[in-house]
Order: structure tokens, then sequence, then C-alpha cells
């Protein structure tokens, strides 16, 4: 038959969201000329930004060194990182992500300006990095430059898939900037 069911609407099929209408032939010609970017994190980083963001002062008053000795890595991890960014993109194995990676603009918050001017290049628009900052959780109370790496010894290894894909990311923005240049 001809006719349409659920599972394939028809052309001329609309969907509200509030205010905005959009057929399903405007969606896919949107979603053709649109550009998938990802922007990754360092694990052992996020981990240590994410307890002082949602738990120091709220659920403990240890500082992020003092629950790391008290408490032991695995402790630590469950009171900073709410879903590891393994786990948020769906990842089975990091490995099959290189494919998703490479049809996508990436970058890295360490290296954010870097990302802009990847990004930037694609588009074809001027840049606009200066100045650009990511929200802080603010200061780090009891945190200090050479704890880095007693966090990188004890959680890097409970973290291998956040710290495989946030490499292969790395590694796939680079490779991005280097061929705009």
């Amino acid at each position: 038959g001809g006719g349409h069911t659920d599972e394939s609407p028809a052309r001329d099929k609309t969907f509200q969201n509030g205010a905005a209408t959009l057929n399903l032939f405007s969606l896919r010609a949107a979603l053709q000329n649109s550009v998938c970017t990802i922007v990754l994190r360092e694990p052992v980083s996020r981990a240590v930004s994410g307890f002082y963001a949602f738990h120091y002062k709220r659920t403990t008053n240890l500082t992020a060194p003092e629950m790391l000795r008290q408490h032991g890595a695995e402790a630590f991890l469950n009171h900073s990182v709410l879903v590891s960014q393994s786990e948020f993109v769906g990842a089975g194995r990091v490995s099959d992500l290189t494919a998703v990676f490479e049809s996508c603009v990436i970058g890295t918050t360490e290296r954010f300006d870097e990302f802009l001017e990847t990004l930037s290049r694609i588009l074809r628009v001027p840049a606009q990095t200066g100045g650009v900052h990511f929200r802080s959780s603010g200061k780090k109370e009891g945190f200090h430059s050479n704890d880095w790496p007693i966090f990188q010894e004890a959680l890097a290894p409970l973290m291998q898939p956040d710290m495989e894909l946030w490499r292969l990311g790395a590694r796939i923005a680079d490779a991005q900037r280097r061929a705009v240049l």
C-alpha cells in the first residue's frame, strides 16, 4: 500500500513543540545542513570539578583531597561524577565511536579556543574565541596544583572508558585542526 504508518510518517506530517511547527521535510533539510559538535573534558579534572560543584558544602564538608584520603578513589568518584562521559554517549566500547567522532567536529575543554577556531574554519565564519571560558565551579578549597598527580594516579585507572574516550576525542580534534589549518 501507499499509506503511511506511525513508524514512517507522511511527508507532510507536522510536529508541534510549543509555538514551533516543523514538518518532516523541513526537519530533514535542517539536519542535512547541520554540524555535529562534541566537546569533551579531561575526566579527572571533570571529577574534581564535579565534586566541588555538586557535593562540597552540600553533602560533605570534606575537601576533595580529604575525601580521597579518607574514603578512597571509588567513594570520591561516587561523590563527583554524575554520569561518566562514556556512559553519556552510550559507548559500549569507546573504539566503536571512532566513526561517529570522525563525522563530528570534536573539541576538548582544555583547548576550547582551538576547537572554536577549527569550527569557524569548517563553517567559514569568523572565529569568536577571545575570552571564552566555561562556567567554573569556583575556588577548589583545600585543593592545590600539587594534588593533580595524586588524583590522576588514584582516579584515572577507575575511569578508563572516559580516559579512552577523551584521548580518542583529543586525537581526532588534533587531526581535524591540522586538516583545516
